[in-house]
């Protein structure tokens, strides 16, 4: 991907490998949640913590991180939860609504489940 997909993979790696806040803050922000899921763009089992919301991973496990966007572009990032990888979508902003939102939380899915 290079540039700015880089980079924020390398702050998920680094948010939730420890090397940018103490281990307490990462574990806080995934275990106070709040559930979420099925309302707006968040999937059944869907949680939000402090600056990241889940999606549960179909082969077990989670995928935690936080999404924005601007006009005409989506953008969303974030880290399973056994260190399996981060994953970067960039989209249009089209593109991240209804349906194709699930296709694009189907995806991530795949990235980090496939071959497990």
């Amino acid at each position: 991907m290079g540039g700015a997909g880089d980079a924020l993979n390398a702050y998920w790696g680094g948010l939730f490998g420890g090397d940018s806040l103490p281990r307490w803050a990462p574990r806080q922000m995934t275990q106070d949640t709040t559930d979420v899921g099925g309302r707006d763009v968040y999937p059944e089992g869907g949680r939000y913590g402090y600056g990241v919301a889940s999606i549960p991973l179909s082969r077990g496990g989670t995928y935690w991180g936080h999404g924005g966007d601007l006009p005409g572009v989506s953008v969303g990032g974030g880290r399973a939860t056994d260190g399996r990888g981060t994953v970067t979508v960039y989209t249009t902003t089209v593109a991240a609504q209804d349906a194709r939102l699930a296709h694009l939380q189907g995806a991530v899915d795949a990235a980090l489940c496939d071959g497990r």
